[in-house]
């Protein structure tokens, strides 16, 4: 590994431009950074230039520079999450090592067709994997009794209707189903407290118009209960483990959150988090790492991005059957008060599909059965 060329982001809203900083902020002051987005000319983009000082580290551009067959060229996909795997097989094409953040795309058989892909160039294919750098989750891991056996994961993932995360305002994407976006993070999680597990049966129950979901699935002997949802009463990250004899919860709402183990006292989740490096941080050190030392980390594969889609696989028709449901009945008749914000929530998503989206979606995608212009 001699290093890289040609580093590239690809994506200039809130997430984007958080990794161009951490990312300039890694490298000589003399490195530059591609930032390719639609709208270079956008006031906000200009505005955030001036004010963080990186106009001279960043190049801001509408497409990826051309790649030099004697150079190594990496990017960072951090672009709307249904544009995901085009760009990624765009970039491959052009012969650019791919850092995807999650969902690497909306199906394990299309992330699998990627990674193919990406070996047939004798290129690399990662995932950002966030959750799986904090050093929270492993610690919590090991509060469970050995020989304890762990019969039950609860995961609860709750985003406020507005919040500022790392001093910009954070929003979702209608186009991006919650399910797409959020459960990636909850097999993340649940691999990091528990191992890697792929769904078996899965039950889906879709609340508010589809912007909150209760899961649970099952693999073995464990089951995994999730509550997801958007536009929440306030930030809520939670995660509970049991067993026959014990119980542990980590509430990481705030990081690094607090660790309570049958009913004892809460206790931080890692004491030494002022020191360390952020999630972000630690992921961009470890590519870093690989390009310039040849150092694999197995927190940056593909194959946890799969287990991610595998999860969204297994409840994405449910999810999109249940959605045409609820569409469909407000099609038939008047609207109550207290159903006007979940229709509105279904109907710009369904919308934002249609408009944004099904370009980008697969032939067989669950999302086509309610998306409607």
């Amino acid at each position: 590994m001699s290093g890289v060329d040609i580093w590239l982001i690809v994506g200039a809203r809130r997430w984007g431009r958080l990794m161009a900083a951490e990312l300039c902020a890694r490298l000589p002051d003399d490195a530059i950074v591609y930032l390719q987005t639609a709208t270079p000319g956008d006031p906000g983009l200009q505005s955030w230039l001036n004010r963080t000082g990186l106009r001279e580290r960043l190049r801001i551009t509408d497409r990826a520079p051309v790649h030099s067959p004697s150079n190594t060229s990496v990017a960072f996909v951090v672009n709307s999450a249904y544009r995901h795997s085009a760009t990624i097989e765009e970039l491959l094409e052009a012969r650019y090592n791919v850092v995807s953040e999650k969902p690497m795309t909306f199906s394990a058989a299309d992330t699998r067709r990627l990674v193919t892909l990406a070996g047939s160039l004798d290129l690399r294919l990662f995932c950002t994997n966030t959750y799986l750098f904090p050093d929270y989750l492993n610690l919590f891991r090991r509060t469970w009794p050995e020989g304890e056996r762990m019969s039950r994961i609860c995961v609860t993932w709750i985003d406020p209707a507005g919040e500022a995360r790392h001093g910009d305002a954070k929003s979702y994407d209608s186009g991006v189903p919650v399910i797409f976006d959020v459960l990636p993070h909850v097999a993340n999680i649940v691999a990091a407290v528990y191992g890697p597990i792929a769904p078996g049966s899965s039950e889906i129950q879709v609340e508010r118009g589809g912007a909150e979901v209760f899961l649970t699935y099952g693999c073995d002997e464990l089951t995994v209960q999730a509550h997801i949802a958007r536009n929440g009463e306030g930030r809520k990250r939670v995660v509970e483990l049991s067993g026959r004899n014990s119980k542990a919860m980590l509430d990481f709402s705030t990081e690094p959150g607090t660790i309570r183990v049958d009913g004892g006292p809460p206790g931080s989740a890692d004491p030494d988090w002022p020191q360390k490096e952020r999630p972000i941080g630690a992921m961009l050190a470890s590519v870093l790492a690989y390009f310039e030392e040849g150092a694999e980390d197995a927190r940056l594969s593909a194959d946890s991005a799969i287990l991610g889609n595998a999860l969204s696989d297994a409840v994405a028709v449910d999810y999109a059957h249940q959605q045409a449901a609820f569409l469909a009945r407000f099609d038939r008749g008047a609207v109550l008060p207290s159903e006007e914000a979940d229709l509105a929530y279904a109907d710009k998503e369904s919308r934002s599909i249609a408009q944004r989206a099904l370009p980008f979606l697969s032939p067989d995608s669950p999302l086509r059965l309610y998306a409607r212009g």
